[in-house]
């Protein structure tokens, strides 16, 4: 009987066995199944809701990639990149499907920004908006971008690009908003103007401190009444726009012969950098008057700089840019005066020429000026805390697109 049972017992283990080696065959077969099913209904769901995107993009508006590329990160970009937003989302409201992608480099070097622009490229952008770390090192790689068909839209220039095709240029003259800076130098060692001893001038608040403002109001002025002794800090030495900011500036103080630049250093764009080239001019002059920054975040650095030295009464800071920061700074009497780059403007007006070049749309003009002037204390308010911008006629921009591609 015990021998009986055995084998029964054993019969039934081998059926149970039998049964769950089925069973494990079975359940795998219907996983694989399931798998390749569920990958074969994944696809055929990706190409049924795409089909009504394409058939929307044929019959309607396409939808557009913005590639934004600054060529660092700062507080320039981040307004420059909040603006563009503020601005799309404006677009959007209206139907418009805009997509911005933005790499910035951490370095300003040209190198770095070529990397950018090609993944930007590869990425399937359908305009380009950046603003040019050098010109000489960029050309060939902007080249490449028009060959590919990608319209370029330029922020933070207004001068003409050497050998590339651009869509639109939004920004102001670079040496236009250096000599601003130099003349409220200028001002503040005594000439006529709003700051120093000299004669001080009465006009309309609304009135634009441009280049020509300056240049009438000193047209008659004996240029030898003028004396002191200034350190300017550049930004990256030999580069396009550091060049043409220093020229723009000494193009001004030049014509004052009793006026000195006695040391120039290279400030990287940078604040530490800014203020470790301010800190070295102040141990070696100790009879210098003014430092004056070609960029806003130079400027601080060097404001902190004089300050951190115990010469603020006799060492005065000037700068441009026109950042929330520095102007704050002008606002408080620290920084004595700064230029106005119209950053706020940039992508502001930038999103509708990439709007407008992406779906093959004219600008307006080509060339949006945003009008370099300086920012003093007496008019820092019309700047600061943030300036009112003229709203963009997004409406007539969807109708222009709409009769385009119905």
């Amino acid at each position: 009987m015990m021998r009986r049972i055995e084998m029964k017992k054993y019969g039934q283990i081998i059926c149970l066995l039998l049964v769950g080696i089925l069973l494990v065959t079975f359940v795998g077969c219907s996983t694989n199944s399931s798998a390749e099913t569920a990958s074969e209904t994944t696809v055929q769901q990706s190409s049924a809701e795409n089909e009504p995107a394409e058939e929307k993009e044929s019959k309607g508006i396409p939808s557009i990639k913005i590639g934004w590329a600054p060529p660092e990160i700062s507080d320039v970009y981040e307004i420059a990149t909040r603006k563009l937003e503020e601005s799309l989302n404006n677009a959007r409201a209206l139907g418009f499907e805009v997509e911005v992608i933005q790499k910035s480099t951490a370095n300003h070097t040209p190198a770095d920004q070529i990397q950018v622009i090609e993944n930007l490229v590869e990425s399937g952008i359908d305009v380009l908006m950046l603003c040019v770390s050098d010109w000489d090192s960029l050309t060939e790689t902007l080249k490449e971008v028009n060959e590919a068909g990608i319209p370029i839209v330029l922020v933070n220039q207004i001068e003409e690009a050497p050998g590339v095709e651009i869509y639109g240029y939004i920004g102001f003259d670079n040496a236009s908003a250096s000599a601003c800076g130099a003349w409220n130098v200028i001002d503040a060692l005594g000439g006529p103007g709003f700051q120093g001893e000299g004669e001080t001038v009465d006009v309309p608040a609304e009135t634009y401190l441009d280049e020509s403002f300056w240049e009438d109001l000193y047209k008659d002025f004996d240029v030898n009444q003028i004396s002191g002794k200034i350190a300017l800090i550049d930004g990256v030495a030999g580069t396009t726009f550091s060049n043409i900011r220093a020229d723009g500036f000494k193009s001004v103080i030049s014509r004052f012969p009793n006026v000195e630049i006695i040391s120039e250093l290279p400030g990287d764009w940078d604040r530490q950098t800014g203020m470790e080239a301010a800190e070295n001019i102040l141990q070696n002059n100790d009879d210098l008057d003014a430092i004056y920054a070609c960029c806003a975040e130079m400027g601080i650095g060097a404001y902190m700089a004089v300050e951190n030295a115990g010469r603020l009464d006799d060492v005065q800071v000037f700068c441009q840019d026109g950042l929330e920061e520095s102007m704050k700074y002008v606002s408080e009497g620290k920084i004595k005066g700064d230029s106005w780059h119209g950053i706020w403007e940039w992508c502001w007006y930038g999103a509708e020429y990439c709007v407008r070049a992406a779906l093959d749309l004219e600008p307006e003009s080509q060339v949006f000026d945003v009008h370099a002037r300086s920012i003093i204390l007496p008019n820092v308010d019309q700047f600061y805390p943030e300036p009112q911008l003229e709203e963009i006629d997004w409406q007539t921009v969807y109708d222009e697109a709409a009769a385009k591609y119905e």
